[in-house]
């Protein structure tokens, strides 16, 4: 005879197919008055997924497929799931620095801006779904930092870098030099490179095997950006860097896991 599958799996089986499905559309108070499921036990259940990785948090109560789904092939766009996880963190981000903050990627030579939060007039050439020079921003130079080396160097030899602003490096070899020095200290920051009166700070966001696969900035006024407040700011960013890996970054889990989670969450009503 066969085993019935427990209730606690099934409810949650059905709610991570109802949040796959949804895509964030929806609360999670929602989609369980859909599935006529307990908004408590939708919540518990929704909980224990978080922490296992299948699925993030993108406020509101809104969730979004994860890392363990991404890694499982069964969701088809890891930029969504990017963009969802790291929204909350830029909102939080923006709120603190009282500026703008971006998160980029790098492609086709290129800063693709995929989150701006927040507002600012140094920022007002920013918006989603553009990209801009990667060479005289700090996004673009801690994306190129750390590409691997023949990457870097086909970009270098790809010029011209033309000059926006005194402060713009144009030189390939100075510009080589520098990028060394970003990787080396993991941040990078645009001082009147790319407009007179813009200034970014950036960092890095690593996937779970160190590799940089994105970077997070803030975007602001240089006089806003000096001494004391460089440091604030980086650690700021920090912390929000490290809330998109550990969304972004969670392993599928143990069965030692999957049953500590299943003991968080029954019984379930």
């Amino acid at each position: 005879m066969a085993r019935s599958v427990p209730l606690v799996v099934d409810r949650a089986l059905r709610l991570l197919e109802a949040i796959i499905s949804d895509r964030g559309s929806s609360s999670i108070s929602s989609i369980a008055a859909r599935m006529q499921m307990p908004s408590a036990t939708a919540y518990r259940l929704s909980g224990a997924l978080v922490e296992c990785g299948y699925i993030v948090r993108v406020g509101a109560g809104r969730y979004f497929p994860g890392s363990v789904i991404l890694a499982a092939g069964a969701e088809r766009d890891p930029r969504a799931t990017l963009k969802c996880a790291a929204k909350p963190c830029l909102d939080w981000l923006a709120r603190r620095v009282r500026a703008a903050a971006h998160l980029g990627v790098f492609e086709g030579g290129m800063v693709s801006y995929l989150v701006k939060s927040g507002s600012s007039r140094s920022a007002r050439f920013t918006r989603e779904g553009t990209q801009l020079d990667a060479y005289c921003s700090a996004l673009g130079k801690v994306l190129l930092a750390h590409l691997p080396a023949s990457e870097r160097n086909a970009y270098l030899a790809g010029g011209p870098f033309p000059k926006l602003t005194n402060q713009t490096i144009t030189n390939p070899k100075e510009l080589s030099v520098h990028l060394r020095q970003v990787r080396r200290k993991s941040y990078a920051i645009d001082d009147r490179e790319f407009a007179e009166e813009v200034m970014c700070i950036a960092v890095p966001v690593r996937d779970r095997n160190s590799r940089v696969y994105a970077a997070l900035s803030i975007t602001t006024s240089p006089d806003e950006l000096r001494g004391p407040r460089v440091s604030a700011a980086l650690r700021l960013l920090g912390r929000a860097a490290r809330d998109i890996e550990g969304s972004m970054n969670r392993q599928p889990p143990s069965p030692r896991a999957r049953q500590s989670a299943s003991r968080r969450v029954a019984p379930v009503i």
